[in-house]
């Protein structure tokens, strides 16, 4: 059996992981680091049981134009993104793609 590939939609699961950790879980400068440690933690936990061939992250924008033309309410309730959440963000590609 060929081994899998896991794809990830990134910016779901930081999203989701900075809600499921409290945002006192900080690196040496004080800055939350939560959502990066859960997304992490995660996807440690689905390599060990999948053992896929690769793993490839996506991003891309925050709600692209098209669903909004599509369907004009998409998004339109979300709230802004939390402070401490926002650098995570910014953060993430560098900090997983030092994973190779």
């Amino acid at each position: 059996m060929a081994q899998p590939l896991l794809i990830v939609d990134a910016p779901s699961l930081l999203y989701r992981a900075f809600y499921a950790l409290p945002k006192s879980i900080t690196d040496g400068y004080g800055k939350s680091v939560n959502a990066l440690l859960g997304t992490t933690n995660l996807l440690l936990r689905e390599i060990e049981a999948h053992q896929p061939r690769a793993v490839v992250l996506c991003f891309g924008p925050d709600a692209a134009h098209y669903r909004v033309e599509l369907y004009e309410p998409y998004h339109a309730e979300r709230p802004p993104v939390p402070d401490e959440l926002a650098p995570q963000f910014a953060d993430a590609q560098d900090f997983f793609g030092a994973f190779g």
